[in-house]
């Protein structure tokens, strides 16, 4: 009798530990399966908050907005043809380096190198021609589609 009695309380606490180890398990998997809906919820989130950011990026980068922000701001104007220089000569002139008579030598300390800056002289250029433009340009025109109408017919 006494086995009956030792064997059943073995039995009954063997079944309360794996009650009791089966209860941890399932609290565990609850609070992993809330952590992970949490996470997921602040995923979708984030992932819509960039898809905002983004829409308002491709706004604000819009050429036509950039264009008036610039001319409105920046008074930023096209730039017209007289605005083009014809003549070189209001130009800057172009970097003239200078350059040492003789290499420095790096091992020893440098004494009395004299320097003499590199004569770069420009190419003579011919001036541009320009064509004075016709008084009567819409005559040109009608005239060439005058000689167009006789050379089709």
């Amino acid at each position: 009798m006494k086995f009956l009695k030792l064997s059943a309380l073995v039995a009954v606490s063997g079944a309360v530990l794996a009650g009791a180890a089966l209860f941890w398990t399932s609290q565990n998997v609850q609070q992993a399966e809330s952590r992970l809906n949490a996470l997921q919820t602040e995923i979708a989130k984030e992932q819509q908050s960039i898809r905002v950011l983004r829409a308002e990026w491709d706004y604000l980068n819009t050429p036509e907005r950039l264009e008036e922000m610039a001319t409105h701001y920046l008074e930023m104007v096209p730039q017209e043809a007289s605005s083009v220089a014809l003549d070189a000569a209001y130009l800057p002139d172009p970097f003239i380096p200078v350059l040492p008579a003789r290499k420095p030598d790096f091992g020893v300390k440098a004494q009395n190198v004299s320097v003499t800056p590199a004569v770069v002289e420009p190419e003579a250029k011919p001036e541009p021609q320009l064509k004075e433009p016709s008084p009567h340009k819409d005559d040109d025109f009608r005239s060439l589609l005058d000689n167009i109408k006789k050379g089709g017919e």
